[in-house]
């Protein structure tokens, strides 16, 4: 009788253990052997071609990641840890031999016993956190390199790359097939202008630098059709300026802002252009002079002016002009000074900063930040491949910011284009 219970309560315990194993990971809510994650987006799955798949399958292939961080680190089962690995490494248990079995497809990996939706989310959210998730990619590069130059979206979801230090070409580039196309040329020759896309679809081009001989301040203004592939040649800006911004208010006019002009120096001049009219008016100065700034419209309806340069001196100010009012008000700094930037208001509401000079490295800036101007919140995204300064940038009709062009000071001008996936 004794040897009998010997041998079964071995046997008694172990099945214990292995049941509290189980039942501890269903009640922290683990996923259960067979299950499997929703397919597509509106079921609150993973969409097998995204950024956050091709993440998290570069995050369990990677020879580093064993089970131990996967749980420690990342917070999955020990379970789902431990087949995630073994599955990758092979019936050698050793990574970088014949047998490895990588996973190919987020499907593969699902099909891994113990791995479903909540494996899955935790990985994506490590994946994140960690690097592995790359939402910049480089795209198709502009015919020319360009900087001091604009760009802007057209209605027809093209994006346009207008001018530049030493050209005045155009080209537009098609998201959805990732070519550029040379369009007809600017009509006067000019950098360090404003470009702007108008309420009757029309793109701006406005002042500048001359880019031949004595290098004069344009009050030139030029507005291009794409439907008829023409420029034609419009009412003169009141104040002849170079290093301006331009942007559309949401009331359609074009507010120009700030700028340089040798007679009169750095800027806070405003004024406004009406489409319609082909006509100018002056609006309330900025507080604060400056030239190579950026500005964006926020959700708030509030036209957003940030950083710039006075006296050779990178700023971080950011001041809204209320277009309702005619007024402006100061907000708190940037965290870095940025001059030579470039601003963007996406579809979610937020406005990308990207790039730019904060005049202590030689160096222009990776790091992107973006300000929700309703509740004035600043926050920070992955940052872009390379470093640019006086770039240009604008939002695709896909969704995917892209930033276009620029300086750095090892190879100059750049033709060099980028996509943000958000």
């Amino acid at each position: 009788m004794s040897s009998i219970r010997l041998v079964t309560f071995p046997f008694l315990v172990s099945t214990l253990l292995a049941s509290c194993v189980i039942d501890e990971d269903v009640e922290a809510g683990e996923d259960g052997e067979n299950d499997s994650f929703p397919s597509g987006k509106a079921d609150g799955g993973i969409d097998a071609n995204s950024v956050e798949a091709a993440g998290v399958l570069a995050l369990v292939n990677d020879q580093w990641i064993d089970a131990d961080l996967l749980v420690t680190d990342a917070g999955l089962a020990r379970r789902a840890a431990r087949n995630i690995i073994a599955h990758r490494d092979g019936a050698d248990g050793t990574f970088g031999t014949a047998d490895d079995n990588l996973f190919d497809t987020l499907a593969e990996l699902d099909a891994v016993l113990y791995v479903g939706p909540v494996t899955l989310n935790k990985l994506v959210g490590y994946a994140e956190g960690h690097g592995y998730v790359q939402r910049w990619s480089n795209r198709a590069s502009m015919s020319t390199e360009r900087t001091y130059f604009g760009a802007v979206r057209g209605a027809d979801g093209r994006i346009y790359a207008v001018g530049g230090t030493g050209t005045v070409t155009m080209e537009a580039y098609a998201p959805s097939t990732n070519t550029w196309a040379q369009l007809a040329e600017m009509p006067t020759p000019r950098y360090g202008h404003a470009v702007a896309i108008g309420a009757d679809g029309k793109i701006y081009a406005i002042g500048g630098y001359n880019t031949i001989g004595d290098r004069a301040y344009h009050a030139t203004v030029e507005a291009y059709t794409p439907s008829t592939n023409t420029w034609e040649t419009l009412a003169p800006m009141p104040t002849a300026r170079a290093l301006h911004s331009a942007v559309t208010g949401p009331d359609g006019r074009i507010y120009v802002i700030g700028g340089y002009n040798e007679q009169r120096g750095t800027l806070r001049t405003v004024e406004v252009y009406t489409p319609s009219t082909n006509t100018w008016a002056t609006a309330a100065s900025m507080p604060s002079a400056r030239y190579t700034l950026a500005t964006a419209v926020g959700d708030d309806g509030n036209i957003y002016a940030f950083g710039g340069t006075i006296n050779n001196e990178s700023q971080a100010t950011v001041e809204a002009y209320n277009p309702t009012t005619n007024t402006w008000s100061t907000l708190d700094k940037m965290f870095t000074p940025r001059t030579g930037l470039a601003a963007v208001t996406a579809k979610d509401g937020l406005i990308y900063l990207i790039g730019g000079d904060d005049g202590r490295s030689i160096f222009p800036l990776t790091t992107v930040l973006t300000f929700k101007a309703s509740t004035k919140a600043w926050s920070g995204v992955q940052s872009n491949l390379v470093g640019r300064s006086h770039l240009a940038a604008a939002e695709g009709a896909d969704g995917k910011l892209y930033v276009l062009g620029g300086y750095e000071p090892i190879n100059g001008a750049m033709a060099t284009v980028e996509a943000y996936t958000r």
